[in-house]
């Protein structure tokens, strides 16, 4: 993308997740820059699904004269991850584990207090 002298231009980079992923840590990054006043990245949006970033470049001032020793250019580099979307499976599975934890726990120390034993039969 390219830019003059006191004017503005902007880059943007998309991406979208690949089915069953989903996009973290969405980073935008200016590459390539030459003769820019003021770079300013900004990430437009991510909702998980599809990442947007921007860039906004403006040039270099003019001399006194009012010459312009040549305009920039820039782009711009969207960096995230992806990551694997929580399938119904493992969170069935998870949760069968979470009962059956609870389960031997109750069974090992019970509910209620121990049973009382029978003083008669200890005499002896």
């Amino acid at each position: 993308m390219n830019f003059g002298c006191e004017a503005g231009n902007a880059a943007t980079a998309q991406v979208t997740a690949p089915d069953g992923m989903h996009i973290r840590n969405a980073t935008v990054e200016p590459v390539d820059v030459h003769a820019a006043k003021t770079v300013t990245p900004q990430l437009v949006s991510n909702d998980g699904k599809t990442a947007t970033g921007r860039i906004d470049y403006f040039g270099q001032d003019r001399d006194w004269t009012r010459n312009c020793k040549g305009g920039g250019h820039g782009a711009a580099i969207l960096k995230g991850e992806f990551e694997r979307d929580a399938t119904p499976f493992w969170a069935f599975i998870s949760a069968l584990l979470a009962l059956s934890i609870v389960v031997g726990l109750i069974t090992l120390f019970g509910s209620g207090p121990p049973p009382r034993r029978n003083q008669a039969a200890l005499r002896t």
